[in-house]
């Protein structure tokens, strides 16, 4: 009897066929095999969404609220709040709203108008900020309580226009500036 030939060419088909679909998707099979990159890309803007649950008379809803890195999102307690991290124009975030909120109450004191209370540093926020401090390369909520306490006790004490020596004397003395944060607190609501 004689051998049987085997048809070798739908297997030889069928392997040009695998290797063609190969060579055109050989870019996402690499990326298949690829470890996953888990450096820090360089190039990565500093702002985040984050997503915040607001209650509204319809109900709960998912609100996307970006936020700069190091910064909490809207609405974030006070005692969550960084109060170090220094604030630039750009910044979005919970921080630069209570900033703003302080910079509305020192306005209440000084008799300037008020700005937004909007979360976002911008220019307004800037321009309130540069003709108090001049240089504002390094403020943080920090500072910038110790500045409302600041104007608060030079208003109280007839001598508004000398609150940056008040201020520079709270940031060396932890006593006089519980003192002068405790005679806010008693005459004003706690922000």
């Amino acid at each position: 009897m004689a051998k049987k030939k085997t048809d070798y060419t739908p297997i030889l088909l069928g392997a040009g066929a695998v290797g063609l679909l190969a060579w055109a998707f050989k870019d996402e099979i690499k990326k298949l095999f690829k470890p996953e990159d888990t450096t820090t890309d360089d190039t990565q803007t500093d702002e985040n969404v984050v997503i915040e649950q607001i209650v509204t008379p319809a109900g709960v809803t998912p609100v996307a609220t970006t936020v700069t890195n190091k910064l909490s999102p809207l609405g974030t307690p006070k005692d969550k709040l960084n109060m170090d991290v220094y604030l630039k124009k750009g910044d979005r975030g919970q921080e630069v709203a209570k900033m703003q909120q302080i910079l509305n109450r020192i306005s209440k004191i000084t008799g300037s108008i008020k700005i937004a209370e909007d979360g976002i540093f911008g220019d307004g926020t800037q321009s309130r900020l540069q003709k108090m401090f001049g240089d504002i390369s390094k403020i943080n909520l920090y500072k910038m309580y110790i500045a409302l306490w600041a104007i608060y006790a030079a208003d109280k004490g007839k001598q508004l226009k000398k609150w940056f020596n008040t201020y520079q004397t709270f940031l060396i003395s932890a006593e006089l500036r519980n003192a002068a944060r405790s005679a806010y607190f008693k005459n004003n609501a706690i922000i």
